[in-house]
């Protein structure tokens, strides 16, 4: 049975608490009846502006009246009709009003989530969810990179501009940037879907993906946890352009390219903790040179 199999005062008669016991246990057996309880719920705590009873009665009922499927609207069920108007606004507002998360240059966020599955936010990322629907829908929306520690449940989805990873439990890293996609599982077990190829993918503790256009590569690592999370970052053959991204995001300076080609590929690692050095172990091995103007603007340039 669905919501739709009830009459139109169904969830009015609900939301007042005069169902019947039989109407109620068959709809608490539908799909919909978690979502309902946990909106109603919600809209509890939300302030409603006053209205005036008869005028807002008449109104429903010329509003009834035009319609070609009509019932008879009740004095005493005006209490139960604003309710659902309640669930209604509390379904626009709440639906609306994620909890979001961003991070600036050079920062990292540890997020509890509700379930204490736990997310550390790389810098200059941004990471949101909805807190009431959660306990039946584990979605978090991510732009950027960040590390996941899922708990055992439900599926767990994390939506990107580049793809989709879905687990149950387990430990992963995604890095999402334009045209970029690499999902790194630590732990348990990793679904990877990609629009390239229509691509889905299972990753198992030890196994990395990377999605580019026109390309798709596998890997392995050893590591028990991304290396950006102790304060360095580490590539292996990706484009020069991404390093320089990582070092602008984690710095919070700006680098002007004077004709270096940004597509050839790096491999290696920089701090996070010495700006001259981090600059000396990326550019260096690529016959880079780099001049600081000011603590925040560098010019880069072949040798």
């Amino acid at each position: 049975m669905e919501i739709s199999d009830f009459d139109d005062t169904f969830l009015a008669r609900w939301a007042e608490g005069s169902l019947t016991e039989k109407e109620l246990e068959a709809f608490k057996k539908t799909p919909e009846y978690l979502s309902y309880a946990k909106i109603l719920e919600e809209t509890e705590n939300l302030a409603v502006p006053d209205f005036k009873q008869e005028k807002v009665f008449k109104k429903i009922q010329n509003k009834i009246a035009h319609k070609p499927k009509v019932f008879t609207l009740n004095k005493t069920w005006i209490g139960a009709v604003a309710a659902s108007i309640v669930i209604a606004l509390g379904v626009f507002f709440v639906f609306e009003g994620k909890t979001n998360y961003n991070t600036n240059f050079g920062e990292q966020l540890v997020i509890n989530l509700p379930d204490a599955s736990l997310v550390n936010l790389n810098s200059k990322s941004h990471l949101a969810f909805n807190k009431v629907t959660w306990s039946i829908n584990r979605v978090v929306s991510l732009d950027g990179e960040a590390f996941f520690k899922v708990e055992k449940g439900s599926k767990f989805t994390v939506n990107t501009p580049e793809g989709i990873v879905s687990v149950k439990g387990t430990q992963f890293n995604i890095l999402s940037k334009k045209q970029f996609f690499e999902v790194s599982c630590y732990e348990g077990k990793v679904e990877v879907s990609h629009p390239y190829k229509n691509t889905t993918v299972l990753l198992t503790k030890g196994e990395v993906i990377r999605i580019q256009p026109n390309s798709i590569e596998k890997r392995t690592i050893t590591e028990k946890t991304p290396r950006w999370t102790k304060g360095e970052s580490t590539f292996e053959s990706v484009p020069l352009y991404l390093v320089i991204g990582a070092l602008e995001n984690q710095y919070g300076i700006v680098i002007t390219n004077n004709k270096v080609n940004t597509a050839q590929l790096y491999s290696g690692s920089f701090t996070h903790s010495n700006l001259h050095l981090a600059l000396e172990t990326v550019f260096e091995p690529m016959d880079v040179v780099f001049d600081i103007e000011n603590p925040k603007s560098i010019v880069i340039k072949p040798k």
